[in-house]
């Protein structure tokens, strides 16, 4: 880049000026090079001379010698015969107004200013110039339809003026000389990395060119991947192609992810055989022998593909994770939409197995308390709680007790802490320092009177992880 560190800004008009005098430099030098190179792909299709000349037929002899010599000769006349192969006459097809569907849509609209195609192109009575009149523009002539000449002159322009006069990038997009911007996920620059460009003599070779380029999304990142490749692939769903020329104004509808309509009884009961040894329909409840510990991205890759398709079942999940079956059969709890008889909709809570509360806890060692408290935060961020004046633990309804939690997976991971700090003495202190963080928690997603009655009959059935609730400070079985 040349040093213009000791000289002053120039001014907008000054880079207008200046970006037009070398793009105009660069058309003229690439036209040049583009004529000799189509004269040399075009003297090279030319077909071999095999023409030779022509020789006598029959010589002249002398006959032997006699009293009568004569010579005699053979006239012979050269015919040039030229043989032509005529192909059998083809008919001609039918008229017809349609043609076998494509395997994308051109649909754009009845009021298209845009003349797609010429129709009935062979028909010499269709007037084709009065139905060109309906239309403004032609759509292979319009000003949005990319000049396969005109991107690597643009390329080559930006180089020099980065390079050679030291203009940023920034300033050449003010100009406004291009016919298209060059930064930006969207900008020429980033989709001319994407593709193999025409390569002229007078170009800067490719591996020179270091312009800045896009971002790129880190491999393990699934939805930063996703969501930079909205742009590349068409959103029709008719075509849903790379690069679409077709449906380039389309812009990808914003829709609010999928909510999930199965319970995980609708999918154990849709399981009706276990995929493996590591299917989840073999984990007995309670077993974390071997669950393990799953990474940050893990758990985002995870979270990103239940958020777009919230009723896989759970041997599929395990496929898309690269996870064991066992190990991923929990689900994001969400509200499960049904229909009763009179067509209302009503919202009940997901079921989640034991597995997705238990994770993390692997060969009976309990994760440090900030973890345990993460993912009690992550439970109540993503659950939807129950009401202040419904009891939503247990198989009955009471009115009259007051809620804690509105979830019974808080409830699981809160009695399976305090059942292995009993077992473990060394981890009582950092329950009791869970157990409190987990409230403040809890009472800052608006639920009432912490320390109140809590009904865990159908929650905590083993009398050992009851007693280990019932334990806690500031809990009190009814």
């Amino acid at each position: 880049m040349a040093d213009t560190s000791s000289l002053p800004p120039p001014s907008l008009k000054d880079i207008e000026a200046l970006v037009l005098e070398v793009f105009s430099r660069v058309w003229e030098e690439f036209n040049a090079a583009d004529a000799e190179y189509c004269e040399t792909t075009i003297g090279s299709l030319a077909a071999p001379s095999v023409a030779q000349d022509a020789t006598c037929v029959v010589k002249s002899e002398s006959i032997g010698a006699s009293p009568r010599d004569m010579n005699t000769w053979s006239l012979a006349r050269q015919t040039n015969v030229q043989t032509f192969i005529l192909p059998p006459a083809v008919e001609p097809c039918t008229q017809y107004e349609s043609w076998t569907p494509t395997n994308r849509s051109i649909f754009r609209g009845d009021d298209s200013d845009d003349m797609q195609f010429l129709p009935f192109a062979d028909e010499h009575a269709f007037n084709k110039e009065a139905y060109g009149k309906f239309f403004k523009t032609f759509a292979w002539q319009g000003s949005e339809r990319l000049d396969a000449d005109l991107e690597p002159v643009v390329l080559e322009a930006a180089h020099r003026l980065y390079f050679d006069y030291g203009i940023e990038l920034e300033r050449v997009d003010e100009a406004n000389v291009f016919p298209f911007s060059l930064l930006g996920d969207s900008g020429f620059i980033h989709k001319a990395s994407q593709r193999d460009l025409f390569s002229w003599n007078g170009a800067t070779p490719t591996g020179s060119f270091p312009l800045p380029q896009a971002p790129v999304p880190d491999a393990l990142d699934l939805r930063g991947r996703l969501n930079s490749l909205h742009a590349d692939f068409c959103p029709s769903l008719n075509c849903i192609d790379f690069y679409c020329p077709v449906h380039n104004k389309i812009s990808w509808p914003r829709q609010a992810p999928p909510k999930a309509t199965k319970t995980t009884r609708d999918l154990w009961r849709e399981c009706e055989k276990p995929c493996g040894l590591s299917c989840f329909r073999k984990i007995e409840r309670g077993d974390m022998s071997e669950l393990v510990p799953w990474e940050n991205w893990d758990w985002e890759e995870f979270r990103t593909i239940l958020e777009m398709a919230p009723d896989v079942l759970p041997c599929q999940l395990a496929v898309l994770c690269r996870k064991p079956c066992r190990e991923d059969s929990g689900y994001n709890d969400g509200d499960i939409v049904t229909k009763r008889d009179d067509h209302k909709k009503v919202s009940r809570k997901r079921k989640v197995p034991s597995a997705v509360v238990t994770r993390g806890v692997a060969g009976g060692r309990l994760p440090s308390p900030s973890s345990q408290v993460g993912i009690i935060r992550g439970c109540v961020n993503t659950l939807e709680l129950a009401s202040p004046d419904t009891a939503a633990i247990g198989t009955t309804q009471r009115p009259t007790a007051t809620v804690i939690v509105g979830v019974p997976q808080i409830v699981s991971l809160l009695c399976l802490f305090c059942l292995q700090a009993a077992e473990s003495s060394s981890w009582k202190v950092a329950t009791e320092e869970l157990v409190a963080d987990a409230m403040l928690i809890m009472q800052k997603a608006n639920i009432s009177a912490m320390t109140e009655n809590v009904h865990v009959s159908s929650v905590a059935k083993n009398a050992t992880l009851s007693s280990a609730f019932r334990a806690m400070p500031g809990v009190r079985s009814p």
